[in-house]
């Protein structure tokens, strides 16, 4: 009883979250830059869409919704109340992590985007390091030949968390910019490892291009 009173609980909570995300996502004058890198990625078909863990909350307001995506979420008791706002906000979510049910989820990113679907990664979570990219959407690009699709957003104003990735709150009223990069293909034979560096690479050069827009410093420290 007790455990199902605080499931409920999540789940309202998720609820007030997706309603309090929509309005504040309504309170701020959005741009984006480099879209036509996202365009060129969708015309050959499905993407892998990745992004810093810290920087999320916002993406499913830029995403278009005429495109299905599947979001790799952490099956944390965390993740089912993140998984539940991204749901409500309507899109769908893939549960497991690279601590957790991987190989699994692994596989069911696979089979949706060999369904046609675009899938999104956080690619230095659930736990980090963070700005530090994890092999997974290499593996999945090499193995399917698809492009890996970089998304940032950065704010004119917010605050970072006192948490392990500085999570980034866009204030209300603020201007947000959305950075999209130049696609990443994985050749068949290349090395996971230097692919997995170019990708680390090229995201935080789209993290320090956002945060010289807002006048602000890297937000990490080596």
């Amino acid at each position: 009883m007790k455990r199902a009173t605080q499931r409920g609980l999540q789940t309202l909570a998720a609820l007030l979250g997706a309603a309090l995300l929509k309005l504040w996502a309504k309170t701020m004058r959005a741009d984006e830059q480099g879209r036509e890198h996202a365009e060129a990625a969708w015309r050959d078909g499905p993407a892998i869409v990745v992004f810093w863990h810290s920087r999320f909350l916002f993406l499913p307001f830029v995403y278009p919704t005429a495109r299905r995506i599947g979001v790799l979420i952490s099956p944390s008791a965390d993740g089912n109340m993140i998984a539940t706002i991204i749901e409500r906000l309507g899109r769908q979510t893939i549960r497991g992590s690279s601590r957790r049910g991987g190989e699994a989820a692994l596989a069911e990113m696979q089979a949706r985007l060999q369904d046609g679907w675009d899938v999104g990664i956080a690619v230095d979570g659930p736990l980090g390091p963070a700005y530090d990219c994890k092999l997974g959407p290499v593996v999945l690009a090499q193995r399917l030949g698809l492009p890996i699709l970089p998304l940032v957003y950065t704010s004119s104003r917010g605050r970072a968390l006192a948490t392990w990735d500085r999570f980034w709150l866009p204030a209300p009223f603020s201007k947000i910019r959305y950075c999209w990069g130049e696609p990443l293909r994985v050749a068949p034979g290349l090395d996971l490892e230097t692919a997995r560096q170019e990708l680390n690479r090229r995201m935080r050069e789209l993290v320090a291009t956002a945060e010289a827009w807002a006048q602000r410093p890297v937000p990490w420290t080596s």
